[in-house]
C-alpha cells in the first residue's frame, strides 16, 4: 500500500499500472491512471490497519484548491509471488474536508492548517 501511494504521490503511473491484479490490470495503462489523477496533488497516507491480504487506510489529498480524504479498505492477491492490488471498497468519512484554519494540517506536517497547504 505504502508503495503504491509513493508512486500516487510522484506520478509513477507505470507502477501503479504494474501493481494491479491481473483482472483490473487488463483494463488500465499508466496513461489512463495519469489522465485520471492530472489534477491531484498526494498529500499524506495513514494505514489503520493490514491483516492479511487487507489493509485500511486513510489517503489525503488536494484537487482544484481543496482538501479530499480517501478512506478505503483495500483487497489485494497473491500473483506469481506478489502482491497485487484487487479491489477497494470507500468507507464513510470519504470526500470532501471541511478543515478549520486552526486545525491541524491534514498533510501530517504537525502545522496548523493555516500555516501550512492553506496557505500554499
Amino acid at each position: 500500500m505504502r508503495s503504491r501511494y509513493s508512486a500516487y504521490a510522484t506520478l509513477a503511473y507505470q507502477y501503479i499500472a504494474d501493481t494491479y491484479a491481473e483482472l483490473p490490470r487488463a483494463t488500465l495503462d499508466a496513461n489512463t491512471l495519469a489522465a485520471h489523477d492530472k489534477a491531484t496533488q498526494w498529500k499524506a497516507l495513514e494505514v489503520l490497519q493490514a491483516q492479511g491480504d487487507t489493509v485500511s487506510f486513510k489517503a489525503y489529498y488536494l484537487a482544484d484548491g481543496q482538501y479530499y480524504c480517501m478512506h478505503e479498505i483495500s483487497q489485494f492477491v497473491k500473483e506469481n509471488g506478489q502482491w497485487r492490488y484487487l479491489k477497494g471498497e470507500m468507507q464513510n468519512g470519504a470526500g470532501k474536508l471541511d478543515i478549520g484554519r486552526n486545525s491541524a494540517c491534514p498533510c501530517n506536517s504537525g502545522k496548523k492548517f493555516k500555516r501550512c497547504c492553506a496557505s500554499a
